[in-house]
């Protein structure tokens, strides 16, 4: 017996050990594979030469990243662009020739990506002077590019300095051109929102990220926005100071969306074994004038990344490795997306004649020395978005990491050891701090390969700002190569170990479309899905061509993590590389409130600018059709629906009772909400007051801006709640003699209608004013309504005075103030009218019984008399009812609710 259960016992620590080794080892469909510390330990030791850094050649660093830096704009499509992928192929077909020996094979891999091409922007003077100046559009509004007729726009030349409202005083700024200085943050905005026409930006000394990102907007509004040097600049600010009149100047800009060929450049540089180490950087740039984007300090990872592949042709690696020249970086990481899926989910890799061990990304600044090892970003979030690395046993994909990430601490102590340096690396591949220490949204391009599987992560400079970055002056002086240089060097040993290790078996991964791993469901998959539009003649949804569609990734409110594609003729698009873990978009609109991947199209009048077609959160649209790519399947086939529309732009949208914006984020992970307060836009049709059949609306919380689109040639009112019953707006178009409005019109695409909090204020305090005025002929009266309604009063009553004298900084604080009021006036009377009708549905329910026991203590009567005393008794207390109380005068709907009260009554009886 004792034997037995020794037996027993000895099975089920087997068969215990069996799951532990399954989950520590990693198995591929041929060998078992795993990381062995001890046996790379050994191979650090047995490998490191003080003599290796020679082989790093630093000069031939620098003039690739001089070169780069020289091009005029490196951003995926324009001419720059093209010139640094001939450059990197040249550079690689010159290191086949120079090192034959190693059988190094190029290859171009193309793919279509949509960008926003800025054709013909300038600036002509037309009074006092005839001159034209060169100039630059800005970076689009996510899908509005904001182009200008063929012939331009003219207007009046001012100058505002730093875009605060102060420096608006004194200037006549509806229908403008207003000259601002770059370092202005989000200012531009004031100039929009006072009617400006356009703005243009002078060139500073100072320009940063953090002023370029604020240049532009998610929500989608049209503004043209463009940028002139800083002796341009000049030059129109001592115009305007020499001008006895404002100078008037005509702009042109062209900026559209176009599809262009871009190219991801491959070399092969192959090893002793079947397996395959990828090393990756993009080479495209980005800037705010995206005509202008030298991007010198962004050109350090594909610098490094040449030198590396020249080094690995003349010192053949034991693995194969595979050095990919990545373009599309900051168009969603497009250039990552389609090489993942002509590339990883390739044939050969997935036959297994071909094992990727992994891909290794390098996106290096000079701000600093300190280097991240980074398994996730903010495009996608795979592996950490709930933490699952934390769940070891219930995840396969902690023990490629955790082990991975000790791998890689012993090769740079080993170096530390060695070379006598201290190196500030973060191998930050956990669940907990995976951002390492960068202070900002990021996206990387191997997040896309790591969600099929495969092993996959970034080294990248960690805890700096790249203040540098996103402006035209990201120039080859502002390159710190004492910063890079460590990084190139841990850079260069991790890759050298990692290729050359003979004495440990490295994991290979088949890429898979979906994986479902404990908590963990990832995988990367194609969208294929059709734009259309509903006919009303036909009864019947048809194809929208051509139109822009628009596909958010993860939660996230960065500018880059989000797809911009086009539909073809018969519109139809095609999006690779849609990570399958499903994310949750933060911002306000109808059709994006599920876990999935939203799907907007647009299409853009190329006669005015404006959006024609926007996409549709009525009835016919995603009322009926799911507008969300979940990418649970492959493909995935998704529909969305847009409509004919007018477009509305609302700004100042704030929470003025709590003086808060409406969303706030933190600024480490934009999807994260630090605080929320729901809203709610309600569009109606005035003549009926029902809502419209196709509307729909954008609105980020964070920015103070949004954007509803409803069909053209309407009257309609709209109202903006915050919570359930709270009002942040209410639009109508009322005077004192029309409190309760005559709606706005919404013209047929040719123009836009702009509101701002003046209107807001305006309209609320019109309609709470009247409703007030009407309880206090009553004499329904409350302390505190009079109270709001004075400080409303008087402070509308002194913003506008004070923006017919031009003095708008001062208007926007009493209008501010005005509109706080106001709001807490509307909720006031708003309450009061609640309170009248509750009291009257109470004193109705009083009338009933009395009238009853009334007639029968009294009169007593029988059959018809009866009826005829309950009714005439009804009457009199009804009429006393009149007399004595406001509920049957200011309630519409009073008699509605007696006679229900009756009907219930006499159910009763």
């Amino acid at each position: 017996m004792a034997t037995k259960k020794i037996f027993y016992l000895l099975i089920s620590c087997i068969f215990l050990l069996s799951i532990i080794v399954s989950y520590v080892s990693f198995i591929d469909g041929d060998s078992e594979t795993y990381f062995n510390a001890n046996c790379w330990a050994f191979s650090c030791e047995n490998t490191f030469h003080s003599d290796f850094l020679v082989n790093i050649n630093f000069e031939r660093i620098r003039e690739h990243i001089k070169y780069f830096g020289s091009l005029k704009s490196r951003v995926t499509g324009y001419p720059g662009y093209n010139s640094a992928a001939n450059y990197i192929i040249n550079f690689f077909k010159n290191i086949t020739e120079e090192f034959p020996e190693c059988g190094a094979k190029i290859s171009i891999q193309e793919y279509d990506v949509l960008v926003p091409v800025d054709v013909n922007t300038s600036i002509t003077i037309v009074y006092p002077e005839n001159k034209t100046l060169e100039a630059y559009a800005l970076w689009p509004n996510l899908i509005q590019t904001s182009p200008l007729p063929l012939g331009g726009i003219q207007g009046t030349l001012i100058y505002t300095g730093n875009g605060d409202l102060r420096e608006f005083n004194n200037k006549t700024v509806k229908d403008s051109i207003v000259l601002m200085d770059f370092d202005s943050r989000d200012n531009w905005i004031n100039a929009a929102k006072l009617g400006a026409k356009a703005v243009i930006f002078i060139e500073t000394p100072n320009m940063n990220y953090y002023n370029s990102i604020k240049k532009f907007l998610l929500a989608p509004i049209y503004f043209p926005r463009l940028y002139v040097s800083s002796s341009d600049g000049d030059y129109l600010k001592n115009l305007i100071a020499r001008s006895s009149s404002p100078p008037i100047i005509i702009i042109k800009s062209r900026m559209i969306y176009q599809s262009v060929a871009a190219r991801n450049i491959i070399m092969e540089i192959p090893g002793e074994i079947n397996d395959t180490i990828v090393i990756g950087a993009h080479y495209d740039s980005w800037s705010v004038v995206p005509a202008l984007a030298p991007g010198a300090d962004e050109a350090a990872g594909i610098s490094t990344m040449l030198e590396l592949a020249r080094f690995f042709a003349s010192h053949k690696p034991y693995r194969t490795v595979v050095f990919v020249a990545l373009s599309g970086h900051w168009q969603a990481l497009s250039g990552s997306r389609a090489f993942t899926e002509q590339y990883i989910f390739s044939e050969e890799v997935i036959s297994g004649l071909r094992k990727i061990n992994m891909f290794i990304g390098l996106d290096f600044s000079t701000d600093n020395d300190e280097m991240a090892f980074l398994i996730a970003g903010h495009a996608f979030k795979v592996l950490v978005d709930d933490s699952s690395l934390t769940k070891p046993l219930n995840n396969e994909f902690v023990l490629r990491y955790s082990n991975l990430g000790t791998l890689i601490g012993n090769i740079i102590s080993k170096m530390e050891a060695n070379f006598g340096v201290k190196y500030n690396v973060d191998v930050a591949f956990r669940s907990d701090g995976w951002w390492a220490r960068i202070p900002g949204p990021y996206i990387l391009d191997s997040e896309p390969i790591s969600a099929t599987g495969i092993i996959a992560f970034t080294i990248r400079t960690d805890n700096c700002y790249r203040i540098n970055w996103g402006t035209p002056l990201s120039t080859f002086e502002k390159v710190s190569f004492e910063n890079l240089k460590p990084q190139v060097e841990v850079s260069f040993r991790v890759i050298f170990e990692l290729t050359n290790v003979k004495d440990a078996v490295l994991p290979s991964y088949v890429p898979q479309r979906i994986t479902v791993t404990g908590s963990i469901r990832t995988g990367c998959v194609t969208v294929e899905g059709k734009s259309f539009t509903f006919n009303y003649s036909k009864g019947w949804y048809e194809p929208l061509p051509n139109a822009i569609i628009h596909m958010p990734l993860k939660a996230t409110t960065y500018p880059f993590a989000h797809i911009i594609t086009c539909s073809d003729a018969n519109g139809s698009f095609v999006i690779y590389g849609v990570v399958t873990n499903l994310g949750r978009s933060p911002y306000f609109a109808q059709f994006i409130s599920k876990e999935g991947y939203p799907v907007m199209a647009y299409l853009i009048n190329n006669e005015s600018g404006f959006i024609e077609y926007a996409p549709d959160a009525g009835i016919y649209g995603s009322r009926q059709i799911d507008f969300y790519a979940k990418a649970s399947n492959h493909p995935y086939m998704a529909t969305t629906v847009s409509f004919k529309c007018s477009t509305i732009e609302l700004y100042d949208l704030y929470d003025v009772e709590n003086i808060a914006d409406i969303l706030t984020t933190d600024p480490r992970f934009t999807d994260t909400n630090l605080a929320l307060t729901p809203v709610e836009f309600q569009v109606f049709d005035f003549k009926s007051y029902s809502a419209f059949s196709s509307f729909s609306y954008i609105y980020y919380g964070f920015e103070h801006v949004g954007i509803v689109f409803i069909p053209q040639n309407q009257r309609f009112s709209l109202s903006i709640r915050l919570g359930v019953t709270r009002k942040l707006a209410i639009l109508l178009l009322n005077t004192s003699k029309i409190p309760e409005g005559e709606g706005y019109y919404s013209f047929s695409g040719e123009k836009k209608l702009i509101f701002n909090a003046f209107n807001y204020t305006s309209d609320i305090f019109r309609l709470a004013s009247s409703r007030y005025s009407m309880l206090y002929t009553f004499l329904v009266r409350n302390a505190m309504s009079e109270i709001f309604f004075n400080n409303a009063e008087a402070r509308l009553n002194r913003a506008t005075l004070l923006i017919q004298q031009k003095r708008y900084d001062l208007a926007y604080k009493e209008i501010l103030s005005a509109f706080s009021w106001s709001i807490a006036l509307y909720d006031s009377t708003f309450n009061l009218i609640n309170g009248v009708a509750y009291n009257t549905i109470i004193l109705f329910s009083v009338i009933v019984p009395f009238t009853l026991l009334f007639e029968e203590l009294v009169f007593s009567t029988k059959g018809r008399g009866k009826i005829i005393s309950i009714t005439s008794i009804g009457f009199i207390a009804i009429f006393a009812f009149y007399m004595l109380h406001p509920g049957m005068k200011i309630l519409s709907n009073a008699l509605i609710s007696l006679l229900g009260i009756v009907v219930c009554a006499l159910l009763l009886v």
